[in-house]
């Protein structure tokens, strides 16, 4: 593993790569006119090529260092029907693109914010994998036949035409077709099992298109930066404090709620919440919340 200190030098020289490839991505293919970015970069040719060239080994020796990572993380979805050495890659190439996305200036541990991008490339591939039913060529040359005759026959008769009667019309027995259409992709349930050991949905594995892995970081160290808050206050406003704004499970609940749970009146929770604002809005702690807010930025 790096140092943090190494962690910074790489992930600054990674970032500096970056924002010239996100600026001019043509950079990175071969014949590229380095001279032409250069002048559009307001640098020398040298100096550019070495901000390249040093991004470039940066980000390779960040993979490298964090790959017992992605094989720690794909071993928890062996069972999900990928081989390991797929999951693996699947994770790597989330990890590479962690490496391109990480802000060393946000004050994460790098295996900290690369742990989220490696999930969400291992879980994006289960979830495709898991709705995407692969047929052999023949297969589906022989159901395009099916679909076509389907139409032809149902605008000739009037009706949807009988399995017979398709049989008929496509020179097919009837225990042919039926196998056939037996094999047709099925819509896939979102409650239903997902991969071969069924443990987990498919509603488990889909990303999360509401938040990205930088999203979850930030809700992650705002927990924690909320419960180091919460530790200044005594255990009964902080538990208010939890209920009142969902900080336990995302579910906010009400005075009269939490009051059924403590044996308090309504009243008496709402004096307790005030309470606990009041002392959080002292100048120490509202400047921790702050500095927090502002790192974010």
């Amino acid at each position: 593993m790096l140092s943090e200190e190494e962690e910074l030098t790489l992930a600054r020289q990674v970032q500096s790569r970056q924002r010239i490839l996100d600026q001019h991505p043509e950079v990175d293919k071969p014949g590229a006119d380095l001279a032409a970015v250069a002048r559009a970069c307001e640098m020398s040719e040298p100096a550019l090529r070495q901000i390249l060239r040093q991004g470039r080994r940066a980000k390779e020796r960040m993979i490298q260092a964090n790959l017992r990572l992605v094989v720690a993380v794909a071993k928890k979805y062996q069972s999900q029907g990928m081989e390991l050495l797929d999951l693996v890659q699947e994770g790597t190439l989330g990890l590479e693109r962690g490496v391109e996305r990480f802000d060393p200036t946000r004050g994460f541990r790098f295996s900290t914010f690369a742990y989220w991008w490696i999930r969400q490339g291992i879980t994006r591939a289960i979830a495709n994998q898991s709705r995407t039913i692969r047929l052999p060529s023949h297969v589906n040359e022989k159901l395009s036949r099916i679909r076509k005759a389907q139409r032809e026959l149902a605008q000739r008769l009037g009706r949807s035409a009988t399995l017979a009667e398709l049989a008929a019309e496509l020179g097919l027995s009837e225990t042919v077709l039926r196998h056939t259409l037996e094999r047709r992709p099925q819509p896939v349930s979102l409650d239903g099992p997902a991969g071969a050991g069924g443990e987990s949905e498919l509603m488990d594995l889909l990303e999360d298109v509401h938040h990205s892995p930088e999203q979850h970081l930030i809700r992650q160290h705002f927990h924690e930066a909320m419960e180091a808050l919460l530790g200044e206050l005594s255990e009964r406003e902080a538990l208010v404090l939890r209920e009142r704004f969902g900080l336990r499970d995302d579910q906010p609940r009400t005075l009269n709620e939490i009051g059924a749970d403590l044996r308090l009146s309504r009243e008496r929770v709402r004096q307790i919440e005030v309470q606990a604002l009041v002392k959080l809005r002292e100048p120490c702690q509202s400047q921790r919340l702050r500095e927090f807010l502002d790192s974010l930025d």
